[in-house]
């Protein structure tokens, strides 16, 4: 009898289901176990395949059972509610912070040449950097620190392009 092993999610949890070769599919969740579900039967059906080792599939709001769709990384966590993969807050957050890590190191990298520019100015020395140039400069720090505020802040970020 050939068995193989797919995850069926419900709106609360996730069920075991293993198939087997009649196509009976047999289903433990929470203790208890079912045979031969017609819901899925007919979607397989339907279908004209039932998938491979690991295929997913979960019960749709409207009560329907439907292919999982792919999970686009690791970190992505199944919302029955939004029927979607979400990415969870604690996620989000561990993300932004790293960005905005990325951010302050990259601030204080160029933290030296403000500070030169500035320390040539006041002993009235040429500078290093054209007037241009340091307005650059300062462009480019502030469009790091406007970083948070981008609307795709903090999984799509568009870093800002260190000047010549």
């Amino acid at each position: 009898m050939n068995i193989m092993h797919i995850e069926v999610h419900i709106p609360t949890s996730t069920a075991t289901a293993h198939l087997e070769g009649n196509r009976t599919l047999r289903v433990s969740f929470q203790g208890w176990t079912a045979t031969r579900m017609d819901e899925i039967s007919a979607i397989v059906d339907a279908n004209d395949a039932w998938g491979a080792e690991g295929d997913a599939f979960y019960y749709s709001n409207a009560g329907n059972v439907l292919p999982m769709p792919a999970k686009p990384e690791n970190d992505y966590e199944w919302d029955q509610p939004s029927e979607s993969w979400l990415l969870p807050q604690t996620a989000i957050d561990a993300r932004a912070s790293v960005v905005r890590s990325k951010r302050s190191a990259l601030i204080n990298a160029s933290e030296w040449m403000l500070a030169r520019h500035r320390d040539e100015l006041a002993a009235n020395l040429t500078t290093t950097m054209s007037t241009a140039q340091f307005a650059d400069l300062l462009s480019y720090r502030q469009a790091l620190r406007d970083i948070p505020s981008q609307p795709g802040f903090p999984l799509d970020i568009t870093w800002p392009t260190y000047p010549a």
